[in-house]
């Protein structure tokens, strides 16, 4: 395959560039739940947690309870049925915080494939974090 050749950028085109990217960009995916066997909606994290999640996975490095936990916040910030699940909740409130919906719903297994798919759509490496889990 050959190499594309690259083009240097005038204040146009790297605007025009930009904000094609940004009117291309996916805003969210249907993402399989394995136990469910079900499709769900995530809304694409945005940089700014999708960095939080990048800096908490670092400093909990083979740590795979907060990994877990980690990617349930995620899962919970990106699924418009889960914030609703919670925020709907009658007076009986049988979740007291957002992720244990998350961790109620979804297996353990659930958890880890849909946090690396949600990372793979920033670009930011789900695909990492699936080598950290094998080591």
């Amino acid at each position: 395959m050959a190499k594309k050749e690259l083009v240097k950028a005038t204040l146009e085109s790297f605007m025009a560039k930009a904000i094609e990217r940004k009117q291309t960009e996916v805003k969210f995916k249907d993402i399989e739940v394995p136990s469910l066997e079900m499709l769900v909606t995530f809304n694409k994290p945005s940089e700014e947690l999708s960095l939080e999640v990048i800096n908490e996975l670092s400093q909990h490095d083979g740590d795979f309870e907060a990994l877990a936990g980690v990617f349930a916040d995620l899962i919970y910030k990106c699924c418009p049925m889960l914030k609703d699940i919670y925020t709907k909740q009658g007076s009986d409130k049988k979740y007291s915080t957002p992720t244990e919906v998350v961790v109620d719903l979804l297996t353990l297994s659930d958890r880890l494939a849909v946090g690396n798919e949600l990372l793979e759509m920033t670009g930011l490496g789900g695909k990492d974090v699936k080598k950290k889990l094998k080591k």
